[in-house]
């Protein structure tokens, strides 16, 4: 008995470690795809899979750790094959992210006419000067993108922590702030900018354009 209960013991360890590396693994892939990382980290994805591995080998007998064993592997197989697709996509150049920034950039050019190339710079300066033309921060990817890579920066220097951090979460949050916001301002635009408050790192939401 208690041979077996140090070994439950060590598997319900390497288990939570194995879920805790799941979801740091997970975080980095996502700051890889905006861009906020440049290196994919393939080598703590292979670090996971061999201890995937390892704990195949385990013989367990507490049905429950069986379980979680087997929807933690389950897990990082799907997250696996999502990499894998997103990596092949970024290769391509048909990854959502690129494809958002090219249709920007040709609605952009359409409207301001031939001459975008040489006006674009001095245009956007001084519409983000007088504070007109806004855009949400939630319909533009590049911002979005400004937005994650500087609340990270900034949880850094406060002393936060950045593995629980997860885009599609803030980008959900945005987009729930700026629904809300709209209808109590009475604004077109809400735009978000990362400040430090009292030592943590948070978003601040920018009504602008109101009617």
């Amino acid at each position: 008995m208690v041979k077996d209960s140090r070994s439950d013991e060590k598997i319900g360890d390497l288990l939570d470690s194995l879920d805790q590396r799941i979801l740091r693994l997970r975080n980095e892939y996502e700051q890889f795809f905006v861009g906020v990382v440049k290196k994919e980290p393939i080598d703590k994805r292979e670090d996971i899979a061999a201890l995937i591995r390892r704990l195949g080998r385990e013989r367990m007998n507490n049905t429950a750790q069986k379980f979680r064993y087997q929807q933690l592997r389950a897990r990082f197989t799907a997250f696996t094959m999502y990499w894998n697709r997103t990596v092949k996509q970024l290769e391509e150049g048909t990854h959502r992210r690129d494809i958002f920034r090219v249709r920007l950039r040709e609605q952009a050019e359409q409207k301001q006419g031939p001459d975008t190339r040489a006006t674009r710079p001095a245009r956007a300066a001084e519409t983000d000067k007088r504070g007109q033309a806004a855009m949400d921060t939630v319909r533009d990817r590049d911002a979005l993108e400004k937005v994650f890579e500087d609340f990270l920066a900034t949880r850094k220097k406060c002393h936060e922590r950045t593995d629980n951090v997860h885009f599609d979460r803030m980008v959900q949050f945005m987009e729930n702030q700026t629904d809300t916001i709209k209808k109590q301002y009475r604004c077109s635009a809400v735009q978000f900018e990362v400040v430090a408050d009292h030592g943590k790192a948070k978003l601040k939401a920018i009504p602008l354009r109101r009617r």
